[in-house]
Parts: C-alpha cells; structure tokens; sequence
C-alpha cells in the first residue's frame, strides 16, 4: 500500500528555500517532526530532510544545532500540541507599583499602523491564519489573502494554525482548536485589572520587552490594550518565566491558551446598538520573516 504523506508535511516540503528564508524553513519542519517524534529523532529526520532536497547541514551555517536546541527545550511533553498547564502564580502590587513608577512607554497613542500592514509584517506568506468577524465562526486564510479585508474583522488568533480546512475531532471539522495551532509564535500579555489605565498598561508592556521583544500593541476598543510577543526562538521555561512575570503584573492568564481569540489588529469592534469602534494599532515593530 501506497503511504500518503501527511498534507502538512508535502506543503513544507515543496517550499522554495533561498537565503532568505532558510531558517524559517527548518523551523516550520523542525515543529512538525517534534510534534510527531522523539527529540533525538525529530534531529536525525531533519538532517535526512535537508539532505534530501540538497540542503546538508553544513550550509546551514549551525542553525539546525540552534533549532535543534530550541526542540528540546520546547518539548517538555510528550506534543507540542498538547496545551500546558498555565504558569500561575500571585499578583504582586509592589513590583508593579515600582515599575510603573521607574518606567515610561517605548511608544505613544498616536502610533497607527494599518491592519493590512500588521498581518504581512507579522506572518510569513505560507502561514495561515485564523479569524472571525465573531467568536462562533472561524475563519482561515493566507496572510496575503487576508490582509484587504483584516480591517473590517474583529478577531484574530496570533499563532499559525496547521490546517486551512480544519482537523476533525469530537466536535467535528474545527479550525480553531489546540491540535490545530501549528506552534506558539507569538504570546499575547493582555492585562485585564480595572485599576490600570491605558497609560499604566503601556508601561507594563513595555517593561515586558526588555525579557520577551514586543512585536505590536492593539487597542481592544475596550478597556485593555493587547500586547504581542514575538516567543517563536525562546526557549519554552523562558515563556513560562517570562508569562509567570505577565501574571505578576496582573496579566490575564487566559492568554496562555495557544488558540486564544485576540483583537484583530486594525480590525472593527462591534456591540449592538453601537457603532464600529476601530481596534488601533498603537505600536508595531517590523518583522524579519
């Protein structure tokens, strides 16, 4: 019997490599076979892969050790897929009172940046990506198949997923699901406490940049600000430290979910009865993908 490769796996395997996106090649192979194998063995398949298409280790000028490090340090379970448990810990009001008091926002409320702009700086052209214009109906397309309409969406989820078409499980055909989040690339600190101002919020995030690098700020068109953290290179008990520190801060611990919804940057809040309240994006660091 003929074996059909997984879909997932022909996608990355027929992607052109060039200098320029040689890395995010083998980290896009790297997380399927951690999520399949064996860390030793996820490295002795992603050798064979490389060599395969021609590409030995060698050119690689030591990137596959680094991602090779980056797997082992990510696969504290048996999947990548399987969602860990949250890093919780207590608020603490003084560090967070000191840090408000020491430090001052690296960006301002009049930064704007369009949504178009933030879907092509913040996911590569063969990623695809999750979004609704509500919570019960996940949509899924390609950066650049999105990035037109992005504006009039309300919600985004920040990690790629692996499916366009969704998998199917208990409930059916999904999209927006756990075993469907391709990997954690980005982290979203959303800090949800009543008593801190869009100031002080600014503030907490910008403090968080000097662990964890701050790719984007989104109004939620509400009373909170979504800041996204570009987590894909570091090290998983770094994510934890680093998210564990968020919650100290007052940070919602929901967002450790890899599939969580979040504001779609640029996009349209909608409430009934209401006009559209436009999601700004107030900050938005460029990309190399």
């Amino acid at each position: 019997m003929t074996k059909v490769l997984p879909k997932r796996l022909i996608e990355i395997l027929n992607s052109p490599i060039s200098p320029g996106n040689r890395h995010a090649w083998l980290l896009k192979m790297a997380g399927f076979l951690v999520a399949r194998f064996p860390a030793e063995k996820a490295h002795d398949l992603l050798n064979k892969m490389a060599e395969i298409i021609g590409k030995p280790e060698s050119q690689f000028n030591g990137e596959t050790q680094n991602i090779l490090k980056y797997l082992a340090d990510k696969r504290d379970t048996s999947s990548t897929r399987i969602e860990q448990t949250v890093p919780m810990c207590d608020k603490d009001e003084a560090l967070r009172a000191s840090i408000l008091q020491s430090y001052k926002p690296l960006f301002d409320q009049t930064t704007k940046s369009s949504a178009s702009e933030a879907i092509l700086s913040l996911f590569r052209e063969n990623e695809v990506i999750c979004y609704g214009s509500d919570l019960y109906k996940p949509l899924s397309a390609a950066p650049i198949a999105l990035a037109p309409y992005a504006a009039s969406m309300q919600y985004i989820v920040s990690n790629p997923i692996s499916d366009a078409e969704g998998i199917e499980n208990e409930k059916g055909v999904v999209i927006r699901c756990q075993d469907n989040i391709d990997y954690r690339k980005y982290l979203v600190v959303e800090f949800d406490d009543p008593a801190l101002s869009k100031i002080d919020q600014a503030t907490l995030l910008s403090a968080l940049d000097r662990v964890v690098p701050l790719v984007l700020v989104v109004d939620s068109g509400g009373k909170s600000l979504h800041g996204w953290f570009d987590v894909q290179l570091v090290q998983e008990s770094k994510i934890r430290n680093f998210f564990r520190l968020a919650i100290k801060l007052g940070a919602d611990s929901n967002m450790w979910n890899k599939g969580s919804w979040v504001r779609m940057p640029g996009g349209k809040r909608y409430k009934d009865g209401s006009q559209a309240i436009e999601q700004k994006i107030l900050f938005l660091r460029k990309q190399t993908l």
